[in-house]
């Protein structure tokens, strides 16, 4: 498995734009997959690495958040009245919604000429921008409405914090690293007693 880290420097320090952020990410888990690809072992079939397929989380292990493609599945499945496991292969790749026309396609332009934004970008990243922005300009009532959609609750002391204090409350709420990682330990990697058939081979 995987973690693409430092997505707060991405969207804070840089900052980089959404659709730049994306290609980064696909270069680095395709620059991970080369250097898992001269390690190849029939024994442990395909190790490779695939958002899609939950083997790659993002996240911000300074501040305490990540995910994977299913979190947001999870979401938005119901909304576009789809299976989870259909709507995780939609978040990667080149996917477009076209809201107009309500249908996916394949290239960035939707059905009357207009550009389509990358449905990682639009329903990911998006929305984790807005969040992160409207918390760091102290924008209360932006960033509050937000929140509330996405069923998120600061209590007591949490309401009177500010800016970077504030965002990493949130982020944890919203997106806890802890679950982003124990999912892909736990769906993804062997028991011990599957692990030793290939490691005792190797040794």
């Amino acid at each position: 498995v995987l973690m693409v880290n430092k997505l707060d420097r991405a969207f804070l320090e840089l900052p980089l734009d959404p659709e730049d952020a994306y290609q980064n990410f696909q270069r680095t888990i395709e620059t991970a997959n080369v250097i898992i690809a001269t390690y190849e072992d029939e024994l442990l079939g395909d190790v490779q690495v695939y958002p899609e397929k939950g083997t790659v989380g993002f996240g911000s292990g300074l501040h305490g958040w990540g995910f994977t493609l299913s979190k947001f599945a999870d979401m938005y499945a119901s909304k576009f009245g789809v299976a989870k496991e259909r709507m995780v292969q939609k978040l990667w790749g080149d996917n477009f919604y076209d809201p107009k026309s309500k249908k996916w396609k394949k290239n960035p332009q939707g059905e009357d000429g207009s550009p389509l934004r990358r449905a990682f970008v639009q329903f990911i990243l998006d929305p984790i921008y807005k969040l992160l922005d409207s918390i760091m300009k102290d924008e209360a009532e932006k960033y509050n409405k937000m929140m509330k959609s996405l069923g998120i609750l600061v209590k007591g002391d949490e309401k009177d914090l500010k800016n970077k204090n504030l965002l990493k409350v949130v982020m944890r709420k919203f997106l806890p690293a802890s679950e982003a990682l124990l999912e892909k330990l736990v769906v993804h990697l062997p028991s011990p007693v599957k692990a030793q058939k290939y490691r005792v081979e190797n040794l």
